[in-house]
């Protein structure tokens, strides 16, 4: 595997969770348990099984309570960083991260706390020779949501369009929240959100609107890796809870 130790890793868990009803208004989506473990520690006991020893997080909605359970569980370094306004999208919350990053500048391993995958999906990003890396999951044998978002590609396997599913034809797959930037690319993006952020009304987009519109600017080029098809959930409702509790992963 490639050096784990080059990457900064940041996982966004400071969203509200509207979406999963009395549950979302009890906790945060990341501690919702699968299998007795909360999503957020089965993203960290991923992480350290790849050897990765501190990760970011961002916390904002009921965030002492992600930090009350991590603190106890002990089972990664953890940098905590509140957010004021969780409410905004987590394009912002991204943006929020750039001074923490200025004082780093190694590539960036950028994952959502609210989803529960295979890890073949980190490993395989974290060793291919692509610097930027979109994580997503192919189409075949998947169902899709009009609203789920979908990326389509070119010849390449560069990202040419991100959009819910209803918007996009001929689209390769399902966006994963589980992301790559090389040091150059992620300068380039803090550097036009400067300017983005500017606009309120931008600040409340979510991060993939956000990237297809960095990507139709030109400023850079993200790829996917091809024939992706692991299990993996997207915790957005209760459906989606039902299903992840089906699944089975060890970490």
């Amino acid at each position: 595997m490639s050096n784990i130790d080059n990457f900064t890793i940041l996982i966004i868990a400071a969203g509200m969770g509207k979406r999963m009803g009395k549950i979302g208004k009890k906790m945060p989506k990341c501690l919702i348990k699968i299998n007795n473990l909360t999503l957020i520690e089965r993203n960290l006991l991923t992480l350290k099984s790849l050897g990765i020893k501190k990760v970011n997080i961002i916390v904002g909605y009921k965030f002492r309570k992600i930090k009350s359970l991590l603190n106890k569980k002990k089972i990664l370094k953890i940098n905590f960083i509140k957010i004021d306004n969780y409410k905004y999208g987590h394009s912002y919350t991204l943006y929020f991260f750039k001074k923490f990053w200025n004082q780093l500048r190694k590539p960036l391993l950028f994952l959502h706390a609210d989803i529960i995958y295979k890890d073949d999906y980190l490993i395989n990003i974290i060793n291919s020779p692509k610097k930027n890396i979109i994580g997503v999951k192919y189409k075949k044998n998947h169902q899709i949501r009009s609203y789920g978002l979908v990326v389509k590609i070119n010849k390449k396997s560069e990202v040419i369009m991100i959009n819910m599913k209803k918007k996009v034809k001929n689209f390769y797959g399902e966006i994963l929240g589980i992301n790559k930037f090389s040091v150059n690319t992620l300068k380039k993006i803090y550097s036009f959100m400067d300017e983005f952020f500017k606009n309120k009304v931008n600040k409340r987009l979510a991060w993939e609107i956000f990237l297809d519109i960095f990507i139709r600017s030109g400023l850079g080029k993200f790829h996917v890796l091809r024939s992706q098809q692991y299990p993996w959930i997207n915790i957005n409702n209760s459906r989606d809870l039902q299903n992840a509790r089906k699944l089975v992963f060890k970490v």
